[in-house]
C-alpha cells in the first residue's frame, strides 16, 4: 500500500494539497522499515 502511495505521488496524478497532506503525514509518523528496505 506504502509502495502504491509513493508511485501515485511520484507519477504526479494527486493535487498539491493532497502530496503535501502525504509528506506531512510521513514526516510526523517517521520512516518504517519497510520504506528503509524497499528503498521508497
Amino acid at each position: 500500500e506504502t509502495k502504491k502511495a509513493f508511485s501515485v505521488i511520484l507519477r504526479d496524478e494527486t493535487t498539491e494539497m493532497q502530496q503535501g497532506a502525504f509528506l506531512a503525514a510521513l514526516c510526523a509518523k517517521g520512516e518504517t522499515e519497510m520504506v528503509k528496505r524497499e528503498g521508497v
